[in-house]
């Protein structure tokens, strides 16, 4: 029987839970399938901080979900980040749009790419699950030198990294399909999709312009691979954008075409680029020798 669940998450929201049992439709975000899952409430333990969950349903029983908290290594994660403080209003000019477009770039894309960068999945505890052949992730490590690490499944994972890296819902999900490493939900367990590689290539990303809506801004940005540095017969380059949109008071990162664009080398704006390329050593290195 499908159960109905309300919930309603405190950014200390997690979920302990295991693969779990009765039919539920959600989509996969590496696959851009509709998936089917297996869920039950008995081996699901949704757990929210605090904060209230109702269910419609339990299987026919009226045993109350239990509820916790993250633990306190995972609670310290969070409270040591220290967001930039971004104010987009009517009455910004176009340069302070800017200037906060490259505030919010240096910094989410620096912050992201330790989650969902090349090498982002290292933070987890992980392996290949033949039975469902996916990365199944049992949980975050808090002390990966000893094997320690706080039991999340999908949700309570999605919940910390929204928390974590000031994510809107809409954030999450771009960030997990346009990044090297991802997540997402597969027969009820919560995976990664690894991502290894290398920047050879490239040089920077700054920000070209931006469009601005209701609660939202869109910015275009350009990553670049300098012809002098690399050999090319033009400059390599690959358009992309991020978006940042306010949320209870708050603007969060809420989306980015292209995840391995924007982690690495955002220099800021196009004004950046010369005093960017007159204190890069390695290419000044890499003339002199050519």
């Amino acid at each position: 029987m499908k159960k109905s669940i309300i919930v309603t998450a405190a950014l200390s929201a997690v979920i302990l839970a295991g693969c779990t049992k009765e039919t539920e439709l959600v989509d996969d975000l590496r696959g851009g399938e509709t998936l089917r899952l297996e869920t039950t409430a008995d081996e699901t333990d949704y757990i929210l901080g605090g904060e209230t969950e109702t269910s419609a349903e339990n299987n026919g029983s009226d045993t109350e979900p239990i509820q916790t908290e993250f633990p306190e290594e995972v609670r310290q994660m969070l409270s040591e980040v220290e967001f930039p403080e971004i104010n987009i209003t009517e009455s910004s000019t176009a340069e302070e749009i800017m200037l906060a477009g490259k505030t919010a770039g240096m910094f989410y894309g620096k912050e992201a790419a330790a989650y969902f960068g090349y090498g982002g999945y290292n933070g987890w505890k992980y392996d290949f699950d033949e039975s469902i052949e996916h990365y199944r992730c049992d949980g975050l490590y808090t002390d990966k030198a000893n094997g320690k690490f706080a039991p999340m499944d999908y949700a309570g994972a999605k919940e910390f990294l929204k928390s974590r890296l000031n994510l809107t819902e809409k954030g999450f999900e771009e960030l997990s399909w346009n990044s090297p490493t991802g997540y997402y939900e597969s027969d009820g367990c919560f995976c990664l999709d690894p991502g290894d590689g290398g920047q050879a290539g490239w040089d920077y990303s700054y920000i070209l312009d931006y469009e601005l809506g209701e609660n939202t801004v869109i910015y275009s940005c350009e990553r670049v691979g300098r012809s002098e540095r690399w050999g090319y017969d033009e400059d390599m380059t690959e358009p992309f954008t991020f978006s940042l949109a306010l949320e209870d008071g708050i603007w969060k990162l809420d989306g980015c075409s292209y995840g391995e664009g924007f982690f690495y080398w955002m220099i800021g704006t196009e004004s950046d680029i010369e005093p960017y390329l007159a204190n890069d050593e390695d290419w000044q290195q890499n003339v002199e020798n050519n």
